[in-house]
């Protein structure tokens, strides 16, 4: 998505469509769909911001995932103009601890293809991240996040901790922004079956007849299959939140006479009027009429939804920009209103469509609400990073000003991933380790190579080392001995600093 301004709006264009089915809806809707655009702002500003990403794990099956972060947000912000990555001088700094990680075997039994069996894997990968503004240490976003991956009769897919969902069409899948944000197509195969209806019947009626993997074991997911599934999800679920979302959606009109002034306002884009007209006319005696006058009133707040979350898109630039003290105490007082009233139109959208979907069971109330709560999970997350504690956090404790090769080993030892481990090294205002130390570096396993290298590039590579504010100093300069009394006396020599023997003793 380029960083060019989104022109974003609950945009409206009347399209022709064949009816639907009564098998497929439900109910009789209009010929008339709408065309809503679905924009959906970034919950966390990264834009035109250099960041960096840190992560760790405390779970050592995890080592290999975090170790992996840095290189995956690089490749997958390549192509994102507005992302600066700069891993040595960052204006922001992505903190990712892994909390819990596992990947296990499941035996799968496909009823459709004469009980055969297979091993597919599945799993569960959760943690924790921060974004810290490095300037002032202050939070501008702390989250807890987790993607487990899940089976069903015909398909995987991957479930999220706060309950969104995302298909998994095969091995080897990397996620984009378009997976987040979609609406999830449930197992339809696992829902109960009418009666005299088989499973290959009612994929059929849904055109997935035949046609693709229609179970589990059509792709089974191998153990590093399942594991890099997750830690994509997880990657991509973090970038996702600072990149806006748009898209043009089409949806149904209802048909009913009852509501019918409300559905021409719904169709000339007067989505007030709509929505008084569908709340005045009162609930109506028949149930699929008043499903349709539900569905309406849904459709409603989830267009005014969009229409305000252009409004504080808006805004939030304005925030970002230079304006007066006076000036920007207004808009950041309007953007939190503005912010507040649209997460409420989803919540009163969500709960309309769920309403209807109540009284009738129909895809298009389903679809609404998925939508519709998928939009309000994400204000209630700009919600909470809005108000988190404005003070800066407090500054790490001090550390020792000399690294050495006992401090490395130790990280080793506590699971720390190659990639923090060199982070340390490279930002260390000294690093003392010998030749005869290297040797050691074998206790890092599969990590040795990794650590070496950074050890490497910095004893030999000539450059001032690192400041670290607030540090205890561990070592000492060395003390020359006093030179012999002379006529005149002599100075004695400068005193030479502690480097490691790489680097040479300098004079």
């Amino acid at each position: 998505m380029s960083g060019r301004r989104l022109v974003i709006g609950a945009v409206l264009i009347i399209v022709a469509s064949s009816i639907p089915t009564a098998a497929q809806l439900g109910s009789l809707f209009s010929e008339k769909k709408i065309r809503l655009r679905r924009m959906l702002p970034p919950a966390v500003e990264l834009e035109a911001k250099s960041f960096a990403v840190e992560a760790t794990s405390l779970d050592r099956a995890a080592d290999v995932i975090a170790s992996s972060f840095q290189a995956g947000f690089r490749a997958k912000i390549q192509s994102d103009d507005r992302f600066v990555y700069d891993a040595k001088n960052p204006s922001l700094r992505i903190s990712i601890t892994i909390t819990r990680y596992y990947v296990e075997p499941k035996q799968l039994t496909n009823t459709g293809a004469n009980n055969a069996t297979c091993t597919t894997h599945t799993g569960s990968l959760q943690g924790t991240f921060s974004v810290i503004e490095v300037a002032s240490r202050r939070p501008l976003a702390s989250d807890t996040i987790g993607w487990s991956i899940q089976t069903g009769r015909t398909k995987s897919w991957l479930v999220s901790t706060d309950g969104r969902e995302v298909n998994l069409k095969g091995p080897n899948e990397k996620m984009n922004l378009n997976d987040f944000m979609k609406v999830f197509d449930p197992d339809v195969a696992s829902a109960p079956a009418a009666a005299g209806t088989s499973v290959t019947n009612r994929l059929k009626k849904l055109g997935r007849g035949g046609t693709g993997p229609q179970h589990p074991c059509d792709l089974p997911l191998t153990q590093n299959e399942a594991r890099d599934i997750l830690a994509d999800a997880f990657m991509t679920d973090i970038i996702q939140m600072a990149m806006p979302y748009s898209l043009d959606i089409e949806v149904p009109l209802p048909s009913n006479k009852a509501i019918a002034r409300a559905v021409e306002d719904a169709a000339a884009g007067e989505w007030t009027k709509a929505l008084d007209g569908a709340i005045a006319a009162g609930e109506l005696p028949k149930a699929n009429d008043e499903s349709e006058r539900l569905y309406l009133i849904g459709l409603a707040y989830e267009a005014l939804g969009y229409r305000d979350g252009q409004k504080a898109f808006d805004l939030n630039k304005g925030v970002r920009s230079q304006l007066p003290p006076d000036e920007l105490t207004k808009v950041q007082s309007e953007l939190k209103r503005v912010v507040d009233q649209t997460k409420e139109s989803f919540d009163k959208s969500a709960g309309s469509f769920a309403d209807a979907n109540k009284k009738k069971l129909n895809e298009n109330y389903r679809q609404g609400e998925r939508r519709s709560d998928q939009s309000r999970r994400l204000y209630a997350r700009i919600q909470k990073y809005r108000d988190m504690k404005a003070a800066p956090i407090e500054a790490p404790p001090p550390v020792r000003t000399t690294l050495r090769m006992s401090d490395i080993v130790e990280m080793c030892g506590q699971g720390s991933s190659s990639s923090v481990i060199s982070f340390r090294i490279e930002r260390a205002p000294q690093v003392e380790v010998s030749d005869a130390e290297l040797g050691e570096l074998s206790k890092c396993g599969a990590r040795e190579e990794a650590i070496f290298g950074a050890l490497k590039k910095r004893l030999i590579t000539p450059g001032t080392p690192v400041p670290v504010a607030n540090e205890a100093q561990d070592t000492k300069e060395p003390t020359p001995k006093a030179a012999a009394p002379k006529s005149p006396a002599a100075k004695p020599p400068a005193p030479k600093p502690a480097v490691g023997p790489a680097r040479g003793a300098g004079k």
